[in-house]
């Protein structure tokens, strides 16, 4: 007689809720990406914006973090680029709800230019 347990498969992993702004002060904008986890709390990240030309899309946009990180971000639309770690693994894809995502840089700027506010 053979026994076997039932496995379960895998969940995947939800996403956090985002929420992102950008804040003025004179000539400097930064842009604050919250990231909203049920158990952890939130997560802030917050980096210096600074608009630079592209010869790659619409609009270009330097990001640069408080520890010296920078990422740069091509916006223009679904052709969009990021250079982040979490983009170049990933690129576009899918997220739970099977619409396509990328990175949250790349998201929160789209969103923000959606909206007008970049």
């Amino acid at each position: 007689m053979s026994e076997t347990t039932a496995t379960r498969t895998p969940r995947q992993r939800r996403k956090p809720a985002r929420f992102c702004k950008l804040s003025r002060t004179g000539k400097d904008v930064v842009l604050v990406i919250r990231q909203r986890y049920p158990r952890k709390g939130d997560v802030l990240d917050t980096y210096a914006a600074e608009a630079f030309p592209s010869e790659m899309g619409e609009r270009g946009v330097e990001l640069t973090k408080g520890d010296g990180t920078v990422y740069h971000v091509n916006l223009d639309g679904r052709a969009s680029t990021c250079d982040c770690p979490g983009f170049e693994n990933h690129g576009w894809h899918a997220d739970e709800n099977g619409e396509p995502t990328a990175c949250k840089h790349l998201m929160a700027l789209l969103k923000l230019q959606s909206l007008g506010k970049l």
